[in-house]
């Protein structure tokens, strides 16, 4: 079985756009919208901002309490789309139930969208799905897990993607490339 490396190909993206930006005098801002405090989107929003250290580029980053009213959430979107140092926004997922996440995401402006979640996005999704096999995560204490059993999976599956260190690396990867064509 192979084991899809995600993190040695985010590396060489990230380094790709590393000099890109450096060469271009680029400054970006992303904005990060988070609700709750799920402990997968704490992680993942982590992972942003060192990426965005190493890039260079600034974050904004939203908090909100689960008892936020989604009115709250759109207004603060509004705000960010019409920010024209803001070149790309991303609300974290998963949104608690009581959100219209469509509702929500479909109110970034499509070419600051870098996610690529909402219908007119100017980006493709950065979930990889040609490969994407586990991208579930768990976080108990400071272990992650994915969700796929590896033991159980090893004489069935020909291509593994492992938690950590396969998709999650690469879609951070991704967003960034995103947030330098949004530029």
């Amino acid at each position: 079985m192979k084991i899809f490396n995600g993190k040695k190909i985010a590396e060489k993206i990230l380094l790709d756009l590393k000099k890109r930006i450096k060469k271009g005098e680029i400054k970006l801002t992303i904005a990060v919208i988070s609700i709750g405090q799920n402990p997968a989107s704490k992680l993942f929003i982590r992972n942003k901002k060192q990426a965005a250290e190493e890039l260079g580029v600034k974050v904004s980053h939203y908090k909100f309490k689960t008892t936020v009213k989604e009115e709250a959430i759109i207004g603060r979107i509004e705000k960010l789309n019409q920010d024209t140092s803001v070149n790309g926004i991303i609300v974290q997922l998963p949104l608690s139930k009581k959100f219209n996440t469509g509702k929500i995401i479909s109110r970034v402006f499509p070419d600051k969208d870098i996610d690529g979640f909402g219908k007119m996005s100017a980006f493709p999704p950065v979930l990889p799905s040609a490969v994407l096999i586990d991208c579930g995560i768990t976080v108990i204490g400071k272990k992650v897990f994915g969700d796929v059993d590896r033991k159980s999976v090893e004489r069935k599956a020909s291509f593994l993607t492992p938690v950590p260190g396969g998709i999650g690396p690469l879609t951070v990867a991704l967003l960034f490339k995103n947030l330098y064509l949004a530029k």
